[in-house]
């Protein structure tokens, strides 16, 4: 099974260049090529997701045993060290026997060496007299008890021991048992955990390489406009402030490869530090304009003014077309995401002219129809070749979207998809509004 796993994912980044031939601008197959990249890698990451899943499960499991395994060997230790102590308590209650045996062979040793004069008998019919021999009896009697309780209490004592160390063996065994039992286990369940991660490895591999082969090329095209006004040192402020938003609106509704996302990252980074030295420019020409100014004022020729209102006119703010084309999209972009609707006109789903309609009217105030047949009439005709962003674009008579810039547009597609940033596969019309 793991062996499927990795085979269709490997086999899925590297015969993806029969499935997805090489990119073209103006073909209507485009479209679905960069679906097919965004299903595919979202399949691949499915695939390490649950990889994942099996990977924490193991962990999870193993984490217990690991824990087991410790307290087994605590246990082991413990039980060690109570035979250790039990079994020294044996060898004191055998030195005690060994020593009361002695005392009572010594005793009886004594008695044979006389003869058999000294003896409980002996002891007994020496008596001087009744009272005499019933004190010699008790005496004999105390002795004959005392030995023999010596004796059995020694005795019990160290069987007591014997039973506890055998007890104590039992318990230790059935823990080393057990410890056994946990290890196995939990070799077996760090050697599919292994497994399951070599199969992470080459999915995770496998997935780099598609996103670098197939997805980030896709995916680059979307953004490329937004990607070059980020990296020219010539670009605007607005139109760096503007490229941001729609970067950022791209990167967290329609970007899937990492490549393209650190791109992005990248240029935002780029383009903020832009942003920063020509505000700072912008002010040191306006401190300058300022003091030419005033130097004016006092009397000096108007060459001073004229120099300085001449390299004002280098940050000079974007015209009034460039301004509202730049909000329009920026609006268009805030809705990238939402669901294609027939007949819906916003805010929340859209069919294509629905979402131009409500774009429009929310960043001008103009009404510019309802449907596709009204706003081919609307504004100028434009070509394709004189399309700028703001335009109208349309397809066909049937669909119509916004055009970003770059051969790019944005759209609400079909049912089923969402308003979404697409290479323009193929053009019909175009009309300019703004």
């Amino acid at each position: 099974m793991k062996r499927k796993i990795i085979a269709a994912i490997v086999a899925a980044a590297l015969t993806l260049n029969v499935v997805l031939p090489t990119i073209t601008a103006n073909a209507e197959p485009v479209n679905k090529e960069v679906q097919a990249a965004q299903d595919q890698y979202a399949e691949m990451q499915a695939n390490i997701a649950k990889i994942t899943e099996k990977i924490n499960s193991y962990n999870s499991q193993i984490e217990p045993l690991v824990v087991n395994v410790q307290n087994n060997k605590q246990e082991i230790s413990d039980l060690q060290k109570q035979m250790e102590n039990t079994q020294q308590e044996i060898e004191q209650a055998k030195e005690k026997i060994s020593k009361q045996e002695e005392v009572l062979g010594n005793r009886l040793s004594d008695m044979y060496k006389s003869g058999g004069e000294f003896s409980y008998v002996n002891l007994i019919f020496g008596a001087n007299n009744f009272g005499d021999l019933i004190n010699r009896i008790e005496v004999a009697t105390r002795i004959i008890t005392t030995d023999k309780n010596i004796v059995e209490t020694l005795k019990n004592d160290k069987e007591n021991l014997d039973n506890q160390v055998k007890s104590l063996q039992e318990k230790t065994k059935k823990v080393e048992d057990l410890k056994t039992k946990n290890e196995k286990e939990l070799e077996n369940l760090q050697n599919l955990k292994s497994e399951q991660e070599v199969i992470g490895q080459q999915a995770n591999e496998a997935q780099k390489e598609f996103d670098k082969k197939y997805l980030s090329r896709y995916e680059k095209e979307i953004v490329s406009g937004q990607l070059s006004v980020l990296n020219n040192n010539s670009s605007s402020i607005s139109d760096l402030k503007s490229a941001i938003s729609q970067i950022t609106d791209l990167n967290n509704s329609q970007i899937k490869s990492p490549i393209v996302k650190q791109e992005i990252q990248d240029a935002i980074a780029n383009g903020k530090r832009l942003i920063s030295q020509k505000e700072a420019q912008a002010r040191a020409e306006q401190e300058a304009q300022a003091r030419a100014e005033q130097e004016a004022n006092r009397g000096s020729n108007g060459n001073s003014t004229s120099n300085s209102s001449g390299s004002s006119n280098n940050v000079a703010p974007p015209s009034a077309n460039k301004a509202t084309a730049q909000a329009v999209l920026n609006e268009a972009y805030k809705h990238l995401g939402k669901p294609y609707v027939w007949g819906a006109t916003g805010p929340n789903s859209f069919d294509c002219s629905g979402f131009t309609s409500y774009v429009y009217k929310k960043v001008t105030g103009r009404w510019i129809g309802r449907t596709t047949y009204d706003q081919i009439n609307v504004g100028t005709p434009v070509s394709r070749s004189q399309l700028q962003p703001g335009d109208l674009v349309f397809t066909s008579a049937g669909h119509v979207g916004i055009y970003v810039g770059n051969n790019n547009f944005i759209n609400a597609p079909r049912t089923g998809s969402n308003v979404s940033v697409m290479p323009l596969w193929s053009f019909y019309a175009a009309r300019r509004i703004l």
